[in-house]
C-alpha cells in the first residue's frame, strides 16, 4: 500500500512532478483524510505481517508505506488515477476469490550419479566409447562439419541440410563408463557432480527457509535445488 514518506522521494524534476501529481490526485479523488487513512492502514498491515509466523510473509513488512517513485514517474497517468469502480458499493459485497490450497508433497529425492571404477580415469571423450562407436561419432561430425562452419560464417542463416541422425545406447560406451553421467566440458571427462548447488538469480537460502513449512515440498525442492528431468 503506498505510503506518504517524503524521505523516499527523489529530487529529480520528473519524479518530483510525478509525486506532486499523485498527491493532487489523491487529494482530489479520495479527500483530505487520505493521508491519515493510509497511514492507519499501513500500521495495521505492517503489524499483521510482522506477527505472521512465516518468514516469507514477515519479509514484506518493511515494504509497507513505501513506493518506488522512479517507477511512479514512468507510470502512465491513467494507471495512477483511482479506478471509478472503487466507489461502487456493490463491489464490497462481492465474494473473494477462493484461497489457493497447495498440494501436499514430499521433498523431491534427487538421483545420485554412480561413480565409475576407481581405476578408470579417461583422458578424453574418446576413451568413454567403444572403437566402433567412436568411428561413428567422427563420421557424423565430418558430415556435420559444413553446417558448423556455416554457423560460424552465416550465423542463424546457416542451413543444416539433411544429415542423418545417429543413435547411441549404453552398449556403445566402454564397460567402465556405463551407468555414469560424464562432464566433458573441461577436456578430461569427470563424473557429473549431481550435488553441486545450482546457479540461480533467486535467493535460494531464503527460499529454503521461507518455504520450510510449505505443503508442496517438491516445489520447494525444485525452487532451491533445481528442477530434475
Amino acid at each position: 500500500m503506498p505510503g506518504r514518506e517524503s524521505a523516499t522521494r527523489a529530487s529529480t524534476p520528473a519524479v518530483a512532478a510525478a509525486a506532486a501529481e499523485a498527491d493532487v490526485e489523491d487529494t482530489d479523488e479520495v479527500g483530505t483524510d487520505a493521508a491519515a487513512a493510509m497511514d492507519d492502514s499501513d500500521e495495521r498491515l505492517r503489524a499483521a505481517l510482522t506477527a505472521h509466523p512465516s518468514p516469507y510473509v514477515k519479509s514484506w513488512a518493511d515494504s509497507v508505506g513505501r513506493y518506488n517513485v522512479a517507477v511512479l514517474a514512468d507510470t502512465a497517468t491513467g494507471l495512477r488515477t483511482p479506478d471509478p469502480g472503487l466507489r461502487d458499493e456493490r463491489l464490497r459485497m462481492r465474494p473473494l476469490s477462493a484461497l489457493y490450497v497447495p498440494a501436499t508433497t514430499e521433498p523431491y529425492v534427487y538421483p545420485k550419479n554412480p561413480a565409475p571404477p576407481a581405476s578408470f580415469q579417461p583422458r578424453g571423450a574418446k576413451e568413454l566409447w567403444t572403437p566402433g562407436a567412436w568411428e561413428r561419432i567422427e563420421a557424423w561430425t565430418t558430415r556435420h562439419w559444413s553446417y558448423i562452419v556455416g554457423c560460424w560464417a552465416r550465423g542463424a542463416r546457416a542451413e543444416r541440410g539433411r544429415i542423418s541422425t545417429e543413435v547411441f545406447t549404453p552398449a556403445d560406451l566402454t564397460a567402465s563408463a556405463r551407468g555414469t553421467t560424464w562432464d566433458c566440458r573441461s577436456g578430461a571427462p569427470t563424473p557429473m557432480d549431481f550435488d553441486r548447488p545450482i546457479e540461480s538469480h533467486l535467493d535460494t537460502d531464503f527460499l529454503a527457509e521461507a518455504l520450510s513449512a510449505y505443503p508442496d515440498q517438491e516445489l520447494r525442492s525444485f525452487a532451491v535445488h533445481g528442477v530434475a528431468t
